[in-house]
C-alpha cells in the first residue's frame, strides 16, 4: 500500500501477491517504503505554516481530513481503497521553525491485519529502521486492537 496524502508518499505493506498482485517470489516478506527519505527531509525542512497549507490543500481536495487533539501535532488522515487509516502529524512542540519528529500511523482493518503474523511485524518494524538510517532514527511499534492491527512510528533527525 502506498498512499500519498497531501505531498507526503506513505506506504507500509504485506508482500504477498494477494494484496499487492507482487510475484509469488515476494514469499510473504513484508514491504516497507514508510516515508521516503527525501519526503521525510522535505517535512523536516518544513515550517508549521507550511505543514498546515499542505494539510489544508489535502482537505480541501479531499484527499484527507485534519487530526484533531493536540495543536502543536497538526497532520491528516486518510483512508486508502482497502480501508486501511494512515495518519501523517507533524510535532512542533518546540517552536514552529521546524518540527521535533514526525508521527506515522497506519492502521490495518480485519482481516488485512491477519496477514500480518508476529513474526513480519516485527520485520516490518526493523525493516523501516534500515531503510531510514543513517539520516533518521525510527522508533516502532505495533499492537493489535479488535482484530485490526496498528503500526506507530515516530522518525527523527539523527544528531538533534
Amino acid at each position: 500500500m502506498r498512499t500519498k496524502i497531501g505531498g507526503v508518499l506513505v506506504g507500509l505493506g504485506y508482500a504477498s501477491g494477494l494484496i499487492f498482485g507482487l510475484p509469488s517470489s515476494a514469499q510473504g516478506k513484508p514491504e516497507i517504503e514508510l516515508l521516503s527519505k527525501a519526503d521525510a527531509i522535505r517535512l523536516f525542512r518544513l515550517t508549521k505554516q507550511q505543514w498546515l497549507q499542505e494539510v489544508r490543500t489535502a482537505v480541501a481536495s479531499g484527499q484527507a481530513v485534519p487530526t484533531g487533539g493536540d495543536p502543536h501535532m497538526p497532520g491528516m488522515t486518510t483512508t486508502t481503497v482497502d480501508g486501511d487509516i494512515i495518519t501523517v502529524r507533524l510535532d512542533y512542540s518546540k517552536g514552529d521553525r521546524k518540527p521535533l519528529f514526525v508521527q506515522v500511523v497506519i492502521g490495518y482493518r480485519p482481516p488485512r491485519a491477519k496477514l500480518f503474523t508476529d513474526s513480519t511485524v516485527k520485520e516490518a518494524l526493523a525493516e523501516a529502521k534500515r531503510q531510514m538510517a543513517p539520516e533518521f532514527e525510527v522508533v516502532g511499534s505495533a499492537e493489535r486492537i479488535e482484530g485490526g492491527l496498528a503500526f506507530f512510528f515516530e522518525l527523527l533527525e539523527k544528531g538533534r
